[in-house]
């Protein structure tokens, strides 16, 4: 049976985790590894079960039976090696003493993952925010810290990149826009050590750069945390002359990892998606709204 059919009463217990190893379906799995590190069915020590859950990990055939995507396993890698979660503020925070096993396995699901993904064919430019503020605030999923938001901007950008095989170009953007370091093949653990540019925050510059080099794209995919002050022209100026002289059926995504109660996008437009912090769904849903 689904594990979800078990009372509440039991799913502490290490040994019911144990069982469950061979029998729960691989997403249930990936998001229950810190529950099982935490009772202690999962350990250094604990070989047979962490060898067991190791392998199912790094099975390429199940990953991709499960099509688990890879957004789900990179959100469930980085929440399993802070230790930390507390997903409701009102209840002590939940802590666990990462198996290193268990880290490095999480590295090749990830890898896995891209395996069944469909490309949908268009054309993304991916603007990661790269003005000083990224480098400050944390982003926060379920509880877990995931990193400086410009480490995971970049990581969302690298994922897009990878799932559309050539239909992405990403580029820095403070005041100016600059080369981004992200390709498809970016290791994740690369991503830690990044330091964002440090510049002001001037996010016209994606549209203003697509617009004067005449880059026909099919979407704008803008990662930040949501604040723009510098510059001459607010975002959504550039964005209408663009759609004006190159593509009028540009769409656009502004993900707001750090959400502050505000968009850089006319929320009037259909034709853009404002979303604040994410989950698992964010690259279906940037993917989905371009299609």
């Amino acid at each position: 049976m689904p594990w979800e059919f078990l009372p509440s009463a039991v799913t502490g217990d290490p040994a019911v985790w144990d069982a469950l190893i061979a029998t729960a379906g691989l997403t249930a799995l990936v998001r229950n590894l810190a529950r099982m590190t935490r009772i202690g069915t999962l350990g250094p020590f604990s070989t047979g079960a962490t060898g067991r859950v190791v392998g199912r990990l790094t099975n390429g055939q199940a990953v991709a039976k499960a099509r688990i995507h890879p957004m789900d396993v990179y959100l469930a890698m980085k929440a399993y090696r802070s230790g930390f979660s507390r997903p409701d503020p009102r209840k002590p925070a939940q802590t666990w003493e990462p198996v290193a096993a268990i880290s490095d396995a999480l590295e090749t699901t990830y890898d896995l993952s891209f395996g069944p993904a469909e490309p949908i064919g268009k054309r993304l430019l991916v603007a990661v925010d790269s003005s000083g503020s990224m480098s400050w605030g944390t982003v926060v999923s379920n509880g877990s810290p995931l990193g400086k938001a410009y480490e995971v901007a970049n990581t969302v950008a690298v994922m897009l990149a990878r799932l559309e095989r050539g239909g992405v170009h990403v580029i820095d953007a403070d005041t100016a826009v600059h080369r981004s370091k992200v390709t498809p093949r970016t290791n994740l653990r690369e991503l830690a050590a990044w330091r964002a540019s440090g510049g002001g925050t001037d996010l016209a510059q994606p549209f203003t750069w697509a617009l004067k080099r005449r880059h026909v794209v099919d979407g704008f995919v803008v990662l930040t945390d949501n604040e723009t002050w510098a510059g001459r022209s607010h975002p959504v100026q550039p964005l209408q002359a663009y759609r004006r002289s190159v593509n009028p059926a540009a769409r656009v995504v502004v993900v707001s990892m750090t959400a502050a109660g505000y968009s850089i996008a006319d929320h009037d437009d259909p034709g853009v998606l404002n979303v604040a912090g994410l989950d698992g769904a964010l690259p279906k849903l940037i993917t989905g709204f371009i299609r």
